[in-house]
């Protein structure tokens, strides 16, 4: 039986996984950077939301509500809205 030493030294070697996974890297890298691009571009073509408020002299005016602290998001009756000019009032006119 004759066994040949350098039969796998004369074979070029095989750098296909490298390759492979260099190839790989770059597609998931170009796919991670697409994707966010693509979440900031949703992120900021979201349409915000506007709540509408009374300023304290009386104005109405629009708020986004990205602004108004979540312990705000209480509704005002209209009772206490009542009372509450009717306060504003006596004292603006006491002035």
């Amino acid at each position: 039986m004759i066994i040949e030493k350098n039969k796998f030294m004369s074979e070029p070697k095989n750098n296909s996984t490298r390759r492979n996974f260099l190839d790989k890297t770059l597609v998931v890298g170009a796919g991670m950077a697409t994707g966010a691009v693509a979440g900031a571009l949703y992120k900021n073509n979201k349409k915000d939301e506007v709540v509408k408020m009374i300023t304290l002299d009386g104005q109405l005016v629009e708020v986004d509500k990205r602004y108004i602290h979540k312990m705000c998001a209480e509704r005002v009756s209209n009772a206490s809205l009542k009372s509450w000019i009717e306060k504003e009032n006596k004292t603006a006119n006491t002035l």
